[in-house]
């Protein structure tokens, strides 16, 4: 009697099974690679930010603001005004604002101290002592990001 060729419905199930479990254990990684992989965006798009609002208040020789609120967005303002309109801060928007949260789908929770302001020479006037601090967290991972006084971005 001639066999005939194919695969056997018991073969098939075997390769379904060995595909799920396979599957099985590389979903929760694949959400965990996500879940950072989001964290460190949305912490780079606001270092970003940051350092366009350094890079602004230089080549334009005015006072610029990066800000962050609870909510999740991020923005940069620049003193005196030189667009027409009006705004009630008496400024020109220059970036933003960035909806961090909604982007990456993170939680952003920025420190007692939620905005960094630049001088003309890209350096902060009278800044004291404390730093900016904002947190982003997803899932059950976090990150931040930390300024210092004078500006240095520290990872």
């Amino acid at each position: 009697m001639a066999r005939s060729r194919g695969y056997t419905l018991v073969e098939m199930m075997v390769a379904v099974v060995v595909g799920g479990l396979i599957m099985l254990t590389a979903i929760p990684k694949l959400r965990n690679a996500s879940a950072k992989s989001s964290l460190r965006s949305a912490r780079n798009a606001a270092i970003a930010l940051f350092e366009q609002a350094r890079m602004r208040a230089i080549q334009e020789s005015r006072q610029t603001t990066f800000q962050v609120s609870a909510s999740g967005k991020a923005w940069v303002t620049a003193k005196p005004r030189r667009s027409s309109g009006a705004a009630a801060c008496g400024c020109d928007t220059i970036s933003g604002p960035q909806k961090l949260d909604s982007l990456y789908g993170v939680t952003v929770t920025p420190g007692s101290d939620s905005s960094y302001t630049f001088d003309p020479r890209g350096l902060s006037p009278n800044r004291g002592t404390t730093n900016l601090n904002i947190k982003f967290t997803k899932a059950d991972y976090s990150d931040s990001v930390v300024v210092s006084w004078f500006g240095e971005v520290k990872k």
